[in-house]
């Protein structure tokens, strides 16, 4: 026992003394690293062009993001007395009275016109801070999505009292809140945008809707949309939110070389027990992972999402227990977004449909080729690959 025991130390010496020596200049070589991505990269994000035209009508300056937190702050503030209001007014009109729904109206229109002008301004900037990492607010959920069904509401508003063209101009501004925070850097941001444009898209001009617009009003939709859809969203984008997760290990305080302790395991051996080298090391892991699927966007869904299925596999399987905490479900991310796309050219084609022109073939955001229409004796189904016998994502347009 004494001679293991003292060859074991003879052993242990020489590779403690090692990794005095080289988890230290590993850890530092990977952490300046990712330090100097993280300069780099917050600097081409500074020099992106976030400039757009608006869907409908002239663009005036300013930052669209300044409105859009307003109108969300005037949403929440609204929905403290309106929110049972506002859910009868969108699926039970029928149960409320014309005064209520007047007052209604009044009450939402300033944060309405506050979306609006957010919409019409040319600069598509989203709110970030990269120096306060994850300690950015993301977007009030609840009060977005209310605030889109308010839209829907006043939209149904204006086609009863029969100004079809000012309803069309406001689902397209409502389209454009949505499109413009799809370039936010945080996932969860991406995916309530997602969610936002598919209400839009999807519930706000249905077929009886469409049916009530004149031929001035469809083609302003027409073009509007044809513009949105050049700017929507296919693919997340994981590199600001890795940006965001650089910022906020950058921002930490780290004694020495930022070892962990006994009871944090999650650096391992492998990292020399050093936190710093394995959280460097996770950001810089995220950061290949987001460059190699930048490289097949163009690839049909079924390809890409094998891809994103693949990558995020690798990154689960890691050895750098950092990394597996922080993979994202980006297929999944990236299949809402191409939903909200699929409802998107769902209506660009119901509008061709009602304009009575030739059909665009649009390709399906969901599929490996355009979304099928099936022609009938009284109107006509447009189809995309993504849905299921249960849930078919499809839309059906008459004469």
């Amino acid at each position: 026992m004494k001679v293991r025991t003292a060859v074991a130390l003879a052993t242990l010496a020489p590779l403690a003394a090692l990794g005095f020596v080289v988890v230290p200049q590993f850890a530092g070589e990977r952490w300046d690293e990712m330090v100097a991505w993280a300069d780099r990269t917050q600097q081409e994000w500074a020099r992106r062009d976030f400039t757009r035209p608006p869907a409908w009508g002239a663009a005036t300056p300013g930052e669209a993001s300044k409105a859009y937190d307003d109108a969300l702050a005037q949403a929440a503030v609204l929905l403290h007395d309106d929110e049972q209001l506002l859910c009868a007014l969108r699926l039970q009109p029928e149960t409320v009275d014309a005064a209520a729904a007047d007052a209604f109206a009044q009450r939402w229109s300033a944060c309405l016109q506050t979306l609006v002008a957010g919409a019409h301004r040319d600069d598509a900037r989203p709110r970030v801070l990269w120096q306060s990492g994850f300690s950015t607010e993301a977007t009030d959920m609840n009060a977005a999505r209310q605030l889109i069904n308010a839209l829907t509401i006043e939209v149904r508003r204006r086609l009863a009292a029969g100004d079809g063209l000012a309803a069309v101009r406001l689902c397209l501004d409502g389209a454009t809140f949505a499109v413009d925070l799809e370039r936010c850097p945080m996932l969860v941001d991406q995916v309530i945008a997602a969610v936002l444009l598919s209400i839009v898209a999807g519930d706000t001009l249905r077929d009886r809707e469409l049916q009530q617009l004149g031929a001035p009003a469809l083609a302003e939709l027409d073009a509007g949309l044809a513009r949105l859809d050049g700017c929507c969203a296919l693919h997340f984008d994981g590199l600001g939110e890795t940006l965001l997760l650089a910022r906020t290990l950058i921002g930490q305080t780290m004694p020495g070389n930022g070892a962990g302790t006994g009871s944090d395991g999650a650096p391992g051996l492998r990292y020399g027990w050093s936190r710093r080298w394995a959280e460097a090391d996770a950001v810089m892991s995220l950061v290949d992972a987001c460059e190699q699927l930048t490289g097949c966007r163009s690839l049909p869904w079924p390809q890409r999402r094998a891809r994103i299925e693949q990558t995020a596999a690798a990154m689960v399987a890691a050895p750098n227990t950092i990394l597996r905490a922080v993979a994202p479900q980006w297929t999944g991310i990236e299949r809402q977004l191409r939903c909200a796309a699929v409802q998107l050219r769902l209506l660009r084609l119901a509008v061709a449909w009602h304009r009575g022109g030739e059909l665009p073939a649009l390709d399906d955001p969901l599929g490996s080729g355009p979304i099928e229409v099936v022609r009938g004796a009284v109107g006509a189904t447009f189809r995309s690959q993504g849905g299921s016998a249960e849930h078919p994502l499809q839309r059906t347009v008459a004469h």
